[in-house]
């Protein structure tokens, strides 16, 4: 590769190619700077947050008896979802009568199951060996006649009352289940006045319930 020979031509006492080679430091330093106007760091801006428990949830509410009738009596769980009645029945399972000495209840399995009134208990079975399963039968006072009151098919192991206890109105005595000859869990309520069975509905009904 040659050099031009006007790159070499002489300008007074400097050659063209001297003063092309001083004049590239120049324009190079003019690419390679920059400078900035006008701008000014922003500040960083970082989200605040604490770290707290998770509240809980409220409890639920334990189902009671919202009132009560005349002598104290009260309903033995929420007669809200009745499931069958007093009276005669096509037989729901097999050993079931077909007439049924008391009403069905179903509030849901494990409820609270609550004496109808003050009274005597004179029978129990805290085993699941018979028809009614885990159950109790109260004696009560009312109104001059001995009502005696049936709490049939609860939860083994439930049971809180023992033949001979003096139970009060409201006395829990066991949880809703589904013992002895039953298809769902359910409370099995009897009524029995003078030694025959009543329908407990209407009667609750004559005492304000």
């Amino acid at each position: 590769m040659s050099t031009p020979t006007a790159a070499v031509r002489a300008e007074g006492n400097r050659s063209l190619l001297s003063i092309a080679n001083q004049a590239v430091p120049a324009i190079a330093q003019q690419l390679q700077s920059l400078a900035v106007v006008g701008l000014t760091a922003s500040p960083v801006v970082r989200d605040s947050f604490t770290i707290g428990e998770v509240p809980k949830p409220p409890p639920k509410p334990e189902l009671v008896i919202a009132r009560s009738g005349t002598s104290g009596l009260q309903w033995p769980v929420p007669p809200y979802q009745f499931s069958d009645g007093y009276g005669p029945r096509i037989a729901p399972c097999e050993g079931c009568s077909t007439f049924h000495k008391g009403i069905d209840l179903n509030p849901g399995e494990g409820t609270p199951i609550y004496a109808m009134a003050d009274g005597v208990v004179v029978a129990t079975s805290a085993l699941d060996d018979g028809g009614l399963g885990v159950h109790a039968f109260i004696e009560h006072q009312i109104d001059g006649q001995t009502v005696r009151s049936t709490y049939a098919h609860m939860l083994v192991g439930t049971l809180r009352v023992s033949v001979g206890d003096w139970v009060g109105s409201g006395q829990l005595l066991g949880n809703v289940g589904d013992t002895g000859q039953s298809v769902a869990p359910h409370l099995h309520f009897e009524l029995h006045i003078n030694g025959g069975y009543i329908d407990p509905v209407p009667w609750f009904a004559n005492h304000g319930l």
